[in-house]
């Protein structure tokens, strides 16, 4: 199979999101049940995705975010080849929800009197855009010691055809980013990711033959919906224990785990089956049940995810990628769609 690109360029962003990460204690376990239909217009409630599907962002957080998207006021509408900034200087500072349309990012490299350009991604509705830009305002502005160097890459969404965005306004997002650290954590992840461990990322996706085979566009939604969580010296709890399930996933990034079964003559005792490495995906087999379960067949088939029965323990120091699933929302007979992560 044809390896991911692998973008070669270093976007020249600050040291300490290399960093950038969280224990397992201080994922969100329970998300907002609200209801998409009073934020997205069509059928495709991609506002709702974009921020419940997030295991950094809790109830509170997601609705200071959607008091910003007010319907229709926040929905704007571009024509194609309209410019969005990633990272560099903005004529219209503000961050934006791709709606409507794709998208591309375009690295511009100024060095020597001599300006390159390449396509690093492709965008789907669902994607935020100016993350980038937003938290190194933020970091101009309240950390002054974590310097932010004047990169020479600039880097824009350039619309594929017509789009649409929902916006919201920098000093309204700057906002946001001083009064819950929910968000301030969700932005830096996500540049984290998407940007300054960009290389790794990508190459962890290419060795699992499940990612590997997304299309880029999606591929960056799923990057999107990561958080960087990092196991500490001590191991107390496993990352996925067996019982009820948890709706959790994770691709491994660095480190290693240990998938352990039941034993043959009492399920408190667990065996060693398996060992877990860089590039391989745990829990995502519930994920695909639970999105099942929340949109039930015509034919009246409902598919439950079963409890667990074996146990993922991750080694001190291990980092994952983690996402995670949301619950339904509404009664058995009005159920708007539920994400999976």
């Amino acid at each position: 199979m044809t390896p991911l690109p692998i973008d070669p360029w270093d976007f020249e962003l600050p040291e300490y999101l290399h960093d950038v990460s969280v224990s397992p204690s201080e994922l969100h376990p329970n998300y907002a049940t609200v209801d998409p239909r009073q934020y997205y217009f069509d059928d495709k409630h991609i506002t709702a995705a974009a921020l419940p599907l997030h295991p950094l962002l809790g109830t509170e957080a997601q609705n200071a975010v959607y008091s910003f998207l007010p319907w229709p006021k926040s929905k704007h509408d571009w024509p194609s080849g309209t410019r969005f900034t990633e990272l560099g200087e903005s004529e219209h500072p503000a961050i934006h929800l791709l709606i409507v349309g794709r998208a591309r990012l375009v690295a511009t490299l100024r060095a020597g009197g001599t300006v390159r350009k390449r396509v690093v991604a492709q965008y789907r509705p669902g994607q935020w855009i100016g993350l980038p830009y937003l938290l190194r305002e933020h970091v101009r502005r309240v950390r002054s010691w974590a310097e932010w160097p004047d990169g020479r890459i600039r880097l824009e969404m350039e619309a594929l055809g017509p789009v649409a965005t929902q916006s919201i306004a920098l000093d309204d997002a700057l906002s946001l980013m001083g009064t819950y650290p929910d968000f301030r954590r969700f932005v830096e992840h996500h540049v984290a990711i998407r940007f300054a461990r960009r290389r790794e990322m990508l190459h962890r996706v290419g060795k699992n033959p499940l990612l590997r085979m997304l299309n880029p566009a999606d591929r960056e939604y799923l990057l999107q919906l990561g958080a960087i969580v990092a196991v500490g010296d001590v191991v107390s709890e496993p990352y996925l224990a067996a019982g009820p399930p948890t709706g959790r996933a994770a691709l491994v990034l660095r480190g290693e785990g240990a998938l352990l079964v039941p034993g043959s003559r009492t399920a408190d005792v667990r065996s060693y089956a398996a060992t877990l490495r860089p590039g391989d995906l745990v829990g995502h087999e519930g994920l695909v049940m639970e999105a099942e379960r929340c949109h039930p067949p015509a034919a009246t088939v409902d598919i439950v995810e079963p409890p667990r029965t074996t146990e993922v323990r991750l080694t001190p120091g291990t980092q994952v990628l983690h996402s995670t699933g949301t619950r339904c929302v509404g009664s058995s007979t009005t159920r708007p769609p539920c994400g999976n992560g």
